[in-house]
């Protein structure tokens, strides 16, 4: 670290951008010493740089690579798990949920050193015989978990992109020859691909289509499409997957196949969009009385009309909101979560899926309805159901600010078909 912080003061601009970058690398780690230097140090520079690098530390808590750094030899899954994700500060469910409390899961071991998140990922998934996988409950995704699996999820060609996995599935090219006059032949060359998200990223939306810089095959032709009346063959097109979260999606794009085109995509280098939430804004009340209780959250002014352990009445108002703002707040709420928990804090009812809302003909108010239903327990394992009459306290979340990631990535000879 102090050679790197040496180097902030080069003559090299290269030298310095780079001592800048890996000391961000090293993440909270190196916070209490940059802290200083961007209390006290003595050349300029280095205090912008030092307080720049603490600020991106800070915004990829949020948003960037979680790195990890652990050194542990035959440990049970569940014990590597739970400190990978201590420092990813997220949580990773499994399906069944007692999945690492199976006594046959093979043990692993892991020496990383402010390794990217799904590089370790991978590892202890390869070891255990993992699988990465999107878990789902009452309609809706609650986030990625691991499941029981071989290494086929990633037994294809991988990049990793700051906070994302990145794994190219297909290509596919149609060659279509029309037998009337005047017998054109038409080319159809796709690829798609799949992003997964570490856990700490709530995805509210993300574009289908992959923005395009440089595709060329071994030959050095290019394979972006050309522009159609200016307009890009690939543009960004989101989703508008508003409700929940989203931990892994497909994304896309369409290629350009020229005559005398190679047999290998050399340099692939593209990026795709997503809309993460950044600030959320968290209700509590109690189950039990919670009838025609006001409260503001997040700015919003509400009434909860009534609660039970089946479902939430409540009434958002307006409160002079332009249409564009108003619509902003419908599309936070669609994308909320509310839990049911009981008195020792576990978790024994989600809202299920479709958050139901009428407007109110003069538009000054939304009427919601929240719908739980029982978490879950341990598979084959009944009994371990919590009732759901045992629910003391709801939490509801939504997004309060939102941010658009734009994540480039490059992937290497791959195989045109």
């Amino acid at each position: 670290m102090e050679n790197w912080i040496t180097q902030l003061t080069s003559d090299d601009w290269k030298e310095r951008q780079q001592a800048m970058e890996k000391l961000v690398a090293l993440g909270d780690d190196a916070v209490p010493r940059l802290s200083k230097l961007a209390d006290a140090a003595d050349d300029g520079e280095v205090r912008t740089r030092a307080a720049a690098a603490i600020r991106q530390i800070e915004e990829n808590r949020i948003a960037g690579t979680s790195l990890i750094t652990m050194k542990v030899d035959d440990v049970p899954p569940a014990q590597a798990l739970a400190e990978i994700t201590r420092q990813a500060r997220a949580s990773l469910m499994t399906e069944p949920a007692n999945l690492l409390s199976q006594k046959n899961l093979r043990p692993v071991s892991l020496n990383v050193d402010h390794r990217p998140f799904w590089e370790v990922m991978q590892t202890l998934c390869a070891q255990a015989e993992l699988e990465v996988t999107g878990v789902s409950r009452h309609g809706r995704e609650v986030g990625l978990g691991l499941t029981r699996g071989g290494t086929d999820w990633m037994d294809k060609p991988i990049v990793l992109a700051g906070p994302l996995l990145i794994r190219a599935d297909r290509l596919i090219r149609i060659s279509t020859a029309h037998l009337k006059p005047p017998r054109d032949v038409t080319e159809e060359f796709t690829i798609s691909l799949t992003a997964f998200a570490e856990p700490k990223l709530r995805v509210l939306d993300y574009s289908a289509t992959l923005r395009l810089e440089e595709v060329v095959d071994e030959k050095g032709n290019s394979l972006i499409p050309p522009t159609d009346n200016n307009v890009p063959a690939n543009v960004d097109v989101f989703g508008n997957i508003r409700e929940g979260t989203t931990s892994h999606w497909e994304i896309g794009a369409t290629l350009h196949h020229p005559k005398g085109a190679g047999k290998r995509i050399v340099r692939f280098k593209g990026s795709t969009a997503l809309q993460v939430q950044t600030r959320a804004a968290v209700m509590e009340l109690p189950v039990a009385g919670a009838k025609n209780v006001s409260r503001t959250v997040g700015g919003l002014r509400l009434t909860v009309k009534s609660l039970d352990t089946a479902r939430c009445d409540m009434v958002v108002y307006r409160d002079g909101r332009s249409d564009a703002e108003w619509y902003g707040v419908r599309m936070q709420l669609y994308a909320g979560e509310a839990q049911l928990f009981d008195d020792k804090g576990q978790l024994v009812a989600r809202s299920q899926s479709g958050l139901e809302a009428d407007e109110s003909p003069d538009s000054q108010r939304l009427d919601l309805r929240l719908r739980f239903a029982r978490e879950s327990g341990d598979e084959g394992k009944e009994a371990r159901k919590k009732p759901i009459s045992e629910a003391s306290r709801l939490v509801w979340t939504f997004p309060l600010e939102t941010r658009e990631l734009v994540i480039p990535f490059e992937l290497r000879d791959l195989p045109i078909p």
